[in-house]
């Protein structure tokens, strides 16, 4: 028992250690710079009349854009800045564009940014002619204690920043109103340049059969705007953007149309000098829009690599596989329990005699503890090995910490119950090591998603 205690503390240890490490690495460097206290909300810039949020009037400008925010610090404004500018170059080389077609809102020379931190809308990021709303780089989430994912906020101002290119390039026909483009084109285009914002790529058949067989063959070449988008709440970012963004890639793949990137950019010229966008994309991309939606799911079936099935287990694989081996572990402490001397004849003659109603609540106790563990780690590899989002290494970092967490689940369970067979009190409260690593591994998970 002397040995299991050590064992016990060394594991507690560790996993305060854990704890305190993932908090500390999450809250990073705290600042109280920032600009100067504000003598009143403004409402101005060209943004406001799309969102109608005042800043707090101390914008930063640099070459190309004017950076507003309700309450960024001065280095957030002055870094977001420098983002948009160095993105911005690389959309403009990237699409070949011609800056002297870009046009701009009547009265405005740069472009404008908005940058939120105090507030939680329920986007990432938001276009329009002449601006964008984002995230500002010192924003926190997870009751402020995760900063901003830099990666994703790039992503997203990347994503946004085309579109704000395509507003540009479509406004500069000089047309009263601005010119239609099928939403699957004008979203995919973002997707492809940006290197992707929704649930990640779809890179192989074994992904796009599990989307369509969860949401059905949604077309999306079909859907010229958002409106009547059919699959449910989660299928617009987990289904309509991968395969919007796919839609595209094939366009400008040498595997699909071949045809370069630089033609996106000159068929929303085209579009913005009057030319329809069914015409432009048949002049541009060889093929009309109405054959490309006909043949879509047949192009796809040709153009996916295939891909060996990753590991997804079902969720009756998991249960069996996770009770037998807690059945195992179990079975076999009780078995060491009964071949081994026991406790001595001292010990049997002390120990408190063991009513049947204490050892039944023991055991329903312990039941209890147990299904609580298999159902957190049978949810949580479930969950992580079906997640397309998360990147390769959030789905390994996931895995490790469920088979930490189970592993842990099985050694203190176990260990109640040899604390049993000696008379411990201590067996009841093991345990609770149970519990509180569900707590601990939930929040893991979490981190992991936010972060990865």
């Amino acid at each position: 028992m002397g040995l299991n205690r050590h064992r016990l503390a060394a594991a507690s240890v560790g996993a305060g250690l854990v704890m305190v490490l993932v908090i500390s690495a999450c809250s990073g460097p705290s600042t109280n710079s920032g600009p100067p206290p504000s003598v009143g909300w403004v409402d101005s810039g060209s943004w406001y009349v799309r969102e109608p949020w005042a800043h707090d009037g101390f914008p930063f400008e640099s070459r190309r854009f004017v950076v507003y925010s309700d309450s960024a610090s001065v280095e957030a404004r002055m870094e977001l800045a420098e983002t948009v500018e160095r993105v911005w170059d690389e959309i403009l080389t990237e699409m070949s564009i011609n800056p002297d077609l870009l046009a701009m809102p009547p009265g405005q020379n740069k472009l404008d940014v908005y940058a939120f931190k105090d507030r939680s809308p329920d986007w990432a990021g938001k276009a329009y002619y002449g601006g964008l709303i984002v995230s500002s780089p010192d924003r926190r989430i997870l009751f402020d204690l995760i900063p901003i994912d830099s990666e994703g906020l790039e992503s997203t101002i990347k994503h946004e920043l085309v579109h704000v290119a395509s507003e540009s390039l479509l406004h500069s026909g000089g047309l009263d109103e601005p010119p239609w483009v099928s939403v699957w084109f004008f979203e995919g285009v973002a997707e492809v340049v940006s290197r992707g914002t929704g649930s990640g790529a779809i890179t192989g058949q074994d992904h796009f059969d599990y989307l369509t067989s969860n949401y059905g063959h949604l077309n999306p070449v079909s859907y010229q705007s958002d409106e009547g988008i059919e699959g449910g709440a989660n299928a617009y970012i987990e289904y309509h953007y991968p395969m919007r963004r796919l839609a595209v890639e094939y366009l400008f793949d040498d595997a699909g149309y071949d045809v370069p990137l630089s033609e996106a950019t000159a068929l929303l010229v085209d579009v913005a000098r009057g030319t329809s966008f069914d015409d432009a994309f048949a002049d541009r991309i060889g093929v009309t829009v109405a054959e490309y939606e006909n043949q879509f799911f047949d192009l796809m079936e040709d153009y996916l690599p295939e891909r060996s099935v990753p590991i997804v287990l079902a969720p009756i694989s998991l249960i069996i596989l996770s009770v037998s081996l807690l059945g195992a572990a179990t079975a076999a402490t009780l078995w060491s329990n009964r071949s081994a001397a026991g406790v001595t004849a001292a010990e049997k003659s002390t120990a408190p005699v063991r009513s049947r109603g204490r050892t039944i609540g023991f055991a329903a106790w312990i039941t209890v503890i147990s299904l609580l563990g298999l159902g957190v780690f049978v949810i949580g590899i479930y969950s992580i090995s079906v997640s397309w989002g998360l990147s390769g290494l959030g789905q390994v970092s996931g895995m490790a910490v469920m088979i930490g967490y189970f592993v842990g689940a099985t050694f203190a369970i176990n260990w109640a119950i040899r604390s049993r067979d000696t008379a411990s009190p201590n067996a009841w409260l093991i345990p609770l090591a149970t519990i509180i690593g569900a707590a601990v591994t939930a929040v893991a998970i979490v981190l992991i998603t936010a972060l990865l």
